[in-house]
């Protein structure tokens, strides 16, 4: 898979691993923001990870487009394998008063 990257404004430079959501696009976003992790390039402020993306913020006093974009790209040379099982959530939710006032704007009681 070979990314294509794209300027963002002044500070942003957009890492765009495939078009459509893929098994591949989602464990190359995380294997590259630990990379960045790993190996932080001057000026970086911060990556943000997404499910076929890769966004990362800069400061473009520090550093630019191109500067940033030769980093990246030489974090790309050695892939990490990322594995992730996934995280449970639980949610405690209450619908009764005095918790659910506003639910009645949304969902008015059936009558």
């Amino acid at each position: 898979m070979t990314p294509r990257f794209k300027a963002i404004a002044d500070h942003t430079l957009l890492v765009t691993f495939a078009d459509e959501i893929s098994d591949e696009a989602c464990g190359a976003v995380p294997a590259l923001d630990a990379d960045l992790a790993a190996q932080a390039a001057g000026g970086m402020i911060e990556p943000v990870p997404a499910m076929i993306n890769l966004p990362v913020s800069f400061d473009p006093l520090v550093t630019d487009h191109d500067a940033m974009e030769t980093h990246v790209r030489g974090c790309l040379g050695a892939p990490i394998t990322i594995q992730s099982a996934g995280v449970t959530r639980r949610v405690q939710v209450c619908y009764e008063d005095p918790f659910s006032s506003d639910l009645g704007l949304f969902h008015p009681p059936k009558a």
